[in-house]
Formats: structure tokens, sequence, C-alpha cells
């Protein structure tokens, strides 16, 4: 509003150029309603009742606007697309006629091109002995923005606790799935079956990256970020990257970056580079070159828009594919925007990406031209790596004959996990909640160790564990779950936690350090 105020006024007899004369018996005064309508300090607009002709607009109008009189001559309403059609029209005269002014909203785009949301209050006048319309605008376009906002927002506030949901249940049948396959992977398979289980493992395993990717972009992964050598990282990710992409593409890996220590969980980085890589491969369709390079650098470059202090260590990955227009880059990170085809992309790649990069303390940037390639820059802050001496990594002792209770509300999870632990020669009591705990613990002589699931019917892991520890001072407990905001939402936390989905092999493991602890 007050940048319309802004503009000058007009010489007098400015509307006087669309209006030849005020009659003094219509509008109460010669020269009162020319003065009003100069000085609104709201853009106002006379047409006539019949036709929609635009007879005169103020200067504020013709700002907002971006038309000059001489660019009014003869135009009529449904020039400016002011209404959608006749019917429109006459609806909204229909509403006049029954009141003394009617309001409705409109969009036109300006003489700029720019897309404005206008609020359009209308009332009836005489000028001139003739029937005309007075419409004074209010520009709400900026209002519009803040509220597509907040609705987006608000999308996202419900996607993300959506999100937890469906990992906890997705997470629920990848741990079904695992837990058969590692079943019959230790079968002895003909070749050709072998092949398949093989295929469904990495199925699973990418659909445990998806799951994993919602989590993270919602900002709901409970994966804990640690001080990592990024370098040391990377090296390890050679083989899966190399043969995700393919031989087309030549992947060059400039890991040089020193000190290369900075504060990130090991998953995460693997997320970044895979799905960066994948993305890349999208990009390059008929081979090319992927360089992956880490830096150490005391400040980061201006360009890239890094706020804070260093140092930083960055990553960057570079490809040979057919790049981006700027108005792609400029949506790039935006959940769900792709430029794939349908079913080709979820759009949630390089969002996630930013998630990992924003829960780090760091930034993340793109850098594209149509035809030479894309540059994708993620900035972790150094951190100090620890002064330990190297862990001395033993193999886990197998510890079978192991009384354990199993809480699991999921029946299919419940089965395979009493069936893998059952096969490592271990006592498997099962339950399904609560009060089926309760039940077991009337009659169960021992117990050596207590694996429940977080959330349940009835009342959640936390609240199993205490009642068993109640009767079993100091037994060890192993939570499982594949998403528990929830349960934490008190602040309270757990000890040990298996994170679902998970091999039979990670579970044993797991007891069989916690149970030789």
């Amino acid at each position: 509003m007050r940048e319309w105020m802004k503009v000058p006024p007009r010489p007098p007899g400015a509307v006087r150029s669309f209006v030849s004369a005020v009659n003094a018996g219509d509008t109460g005064g010669d020269d009162s309603f020319q003065a009003l309508f100069e000085a609104s300090p709201l853009p106002l607009v006379v047409s006539t009742l019949d036709t929609g002709e635009v007879l005169a607009m103020n200067a504020v109008a013709e700002s907002l606007s971006g038309y000059s009189f001489d660019d009014l001559r003869g135009r009529t309403v449904f020039d400016f697309g002011h209404y959608r059609d006749a019917q429109d029209r006459e609806a909204q005269l229909a509403a006049v006629a029954a009141a003394p002014s009617a309001g409705r909203e409109v969009r036109l785009t300006n003489a700029r091109g720019q897309e404005l949301h206008l609020l359009a209050h209308t009332s009836r006048i005489r000028l001139d002995g003739r029937d005309c319309l007075l419409t004074a605008f209010t520009n709400v376009t900026g209002l519009g923005r803040i509220d597509d906002g907040l609705l987006a927002a608000q999308r996202m506030e419900v996607i993300g606790k959506l999100s937890g949901g469906v990992a906890h249940e997705f997470n629920n049948l990848l741990t079904v799935m695992q837990g058969h396959l590692d079943a019959m992977a230790e079968d002895t398979l003909p070749d050709g079956l072998r092949a398949r289980v093989d295929a469904l493992v990495r199925a699973v395993a990418q659909a445990t990256r998806i799951t994993s990717g919602l989590l993270t972009f919602s900002g709901r992964n409970p994966t804990a970020p640690s001080v990592i050598d990024l370098n040391a990282a990377l090296d390890g990710l050679r083989s899966l990257i190399t043969g995700t992409l393919g031989e087309t593409i030549d992947v060059q890996w400039q890991l040089d970056a020193s000190p290369s220590s900075a504060n990130m969980a090991h998953t995460h980085v693997a997320q970044v580079v895979l799905n960066l890589a994948l993305n890349a491969r999208e990009a390059m369709p008929d081979g090319g070159r992927l360089a992956i390079t880490t830096t150490y650098l005391t400040e980061a470059p201006e360009a890239d828009g890094v706020a804070g202090p260093g140092p930083w260590v960055r990553l960057q990955v570079d490809d040979t594919g057919h790049g981006m227009t700027e108005d792609v880059r400029r949506h790039a990170f935006e959940p769900f925007f792709t430029t794939k085809g349908p079913g080709r992309g979820t759009g949630l790649g390089l969002s996630i990406c930013r998630g990992i990069a924003e829960q780090a303390g760091g930034h993340i940037s793109v850098h594209s031209v149509p035809g030479e390639g894309t540059s994708v820059r993620l900035y972790l802050p150094w951190a100090q790596a620890p002064d330990r001496a190297p862990a001395v990594v033993r193999p886990p002792v197998r510890t079978g004959g192991k009384v354990i209770l199993l809480v699991e509300d999921e029946a299919d999870v419940r089965h395979i996990v009493a069936e893998i632990l059952r096969r490592a020669g271990h006592v498997v009591h099962q339950a399904d909640g609560l009060a089926s705990t309760e039940a077991l613990l009337d009659g169960l002589p021992a117990l050596d160790l207590l694996l429940t699931d977080l959330v349940l019917p009835g009342g959640n892991g936390l609240e199993v564990a205490r009642r068993v520890r109640a009767r079993y001072a100091g037994v060890p407990v192993l939570f499982m779950s594949g998403y528990s905001e929830s349960v934490f939402a008190g602040g309270e936390s757990v000890e040990h936690l298996l994170q679902k989905p998970f091999t039979s092999r990670t579970l044993l493991d797991t007891l069989d350090a916690l149970l030789a602890g």
C-alpha cells in the first residue's frame, strides 16, 4: 500500500479524459468525485454497467496494473481477465444490485507479467447520467504467498507425521521379508532360485533406504550422528556406487579432504551419495563421468551461500549430464519436485539430501548449466576427531540356550523373529502386548533377556520393560522399532535399540553382545 501512495499525482482533470464532466446531481459535486478518486490510496477503476468498457482509473490503479490511459482506450474489463465469461459478470451484477457493494476475489496478470491476487469491491454509481461500476481493489498477492507457504508447511507437517506411521508399518513388513529371505539363504538352493533370492534381498535393501529417506526428509530419523572420517566413509561406498551406476559411467574418486572428520551419521553419507549418484545417472543416459570429491576449507565460497564460519569439509558430486535450466535449479530441493515422467521418480532425492545437510548443521547447493552438467556441493562443519585407541574388533561369541521373552504385536514379525532365535538355540516365549506379558510372567521361572517392540497396544515397550524388570531385576532389554518418535515424546530414551528392518545376523550379533555384556 505504501508503494502505491508514493506514485506522484496526475495533473487535475485526468479523470475527465475519460469522463467528460461530473453531473452534480449524480455524484454530489462537480469536482468532489474527481478529488476523492485521485486521492484514494486504493486502486480504483470505473467501467460502464452495460458493456464493461473501462472509463477511468486512478494513479494507484495505473501503477499496479502497469497500463497507461492510452492503453485502456476502447478496452473492457474482459480484456484483463477480471471475469471468466459473460455469465460470471452477470452474477457479479446481480450481487451489486442486491446490496450497496459486492466483493469477490480476482486473479489478474498485470502489464509486467506479474500474477496478482486482488480483492475487488464493486459499487454501482452514475456518471454523466450513465450507469457505471466503481471497483476498489485490495492487493493481497503477498498475503496469498504467505497463505500458500503456511499451507505448504501444514502439508509437510502432515506428510511428516504420516511418514512415521507408514515407516512403522512398512518396516514391520520389511522385517518379515528380510527374515524369511535370510532363512532361505541358509538353505541349499538351486542357482536359479538363489538368483531370485538375491534379487529380493536387493529390493528389500532399496525399500529400507526409501523408508529411511522418508524419515530423514521429515526430520524423524532416529539415526544418531557421530564424528566420522568422511573420506573413509566414502571409500567404503566405492563398490556400491560403481555397481549401481553401471559400466557406461566413469566414476572418479578424489578424496582429498585433510582433515576429513565431520559430525554425521554413516548411513546419511550413503544416502546422500547414492541419491546424487542416481540423479546423475538419470542425467547421463548415454554414459558420462561422475566425480566425487572431498575438500577441507577454512571458509566456504560466497557463491555457495553458506552461512556461518568454517572450517568446512565439502563433499562435491559433479556429473557431465544434460544439466538443469535455471527454473529447474531453483526448485531442485523442493519436496516432490521432479522432471522425470510419471512413475519414474518421487522428487524426494534432493530434498532428503537437504534435510540431511541441515540436520548435520551444514548446507547444500547446486550449480548447473544446461548441456554442461551439474555440481552438487554439501558443506559439513568440520569436527575434531576424538583421540582414542583403535577398537579391537572381535567376532561375537554365539550364546545359545538362553531364555528370551519376545514381545511383538505384529504376528508375522513375531513368528519370524522367534524362528530366528530358536534356530540359534534359544528358548523363546512370546507375547503380543502388555497384558499377555504379565500373564506370561506368572509362569516364567527364569529370564535371560527381554526383546520387545517399542510401539505396542495397551502400553508401549518402555512400560513392558518396567514390568519385566520389576520381576527380574537387571535383566537385559533390547528394544525394536520401525519408528518410535511418539514413544519418546516425554523425553525418555533407551540404551539398546535395534532399528527395523534388520537382518538375522544383525539381530543375533546384537543379542550376543548384550548377553555377553
